[in-house]
């Protein structure tokens, strides 16, 4: 039974949207909160300027949080000297730390149980601790929130605003 849980709660973070935080960047920063967006086509960019690329595209956007993890991972191991941690920043500041605080904490606010509220709790404050030791050892300074990257937009996630969704005969119709 808790394993079944556990992977029902994994579900309802990482895969249907169920707690509405959703894991891929383009919700957060569209207007529509649509997925496969502006900010998953220039994620996909990155991968493909550092010869990565996701399994299957079709099944979880590029710009999903496990992708942009791993892909900061293989950044930091390039083994390309600091090149590497280089884009390692300019990636995190550009991408996953625009959304990833909020998205950990509504998900872990809305979590059944703890081992995934802590999880996520974690994951985020781990990789704001690893960006600002990369800062520290590239003296590479982390942009103020305002301050989006190149190629950035300057906008606050809004992902999953707290508003009715459609319901039929309330608005406009065709």
């Amino acid at each position: 039974d808790l394993i079944d849980s556990l992977g029902a709660e994994y579900a309802d973070i990482y895969l249907t949207y169920a707690y509405r935080a959703s894991p891929c960047e383009s919700v957060w920063f569209d207007d529509d909160g649509l997925e496969r967006q502006e900010a998953m086509f220039q994620v996909r960019e990155w991968y493909r300027d550092h010869g990565a690329e996701t399994s299957d595209p079709r099944k979880r956007p590029d710009d999903h949080l496990v992708f942009q993890l791993l892909f900061v991972a293989r950044l930091i191991d390039e083994g390309t000297g600091s090149k590497g941690l280089l884009d390692a920043c300019r990636f995190m500041d550009d991408h996953l730390l625009r959304w990833l605080g909020q998205f950990c904490g509504r998900a872990a606010s809305r979590c059944r149980s703890g081992y995934f509220a802590g999880l996520l709790l974690v994951t985020g404050a781990y990789s704001d601790e690893l960006r600002d030791l990369l800062a520290r050892a590239l003296e590479m300074p982390r942009p103020k929130r305002d301050e989006p990257g190149k190629g950035q937009r300057s906008r606050s996630p809004s992902c999953g605003r707290e508003t009715a969704g459609f319901v039929p005969g309330t608005g406009p119709g065709w």
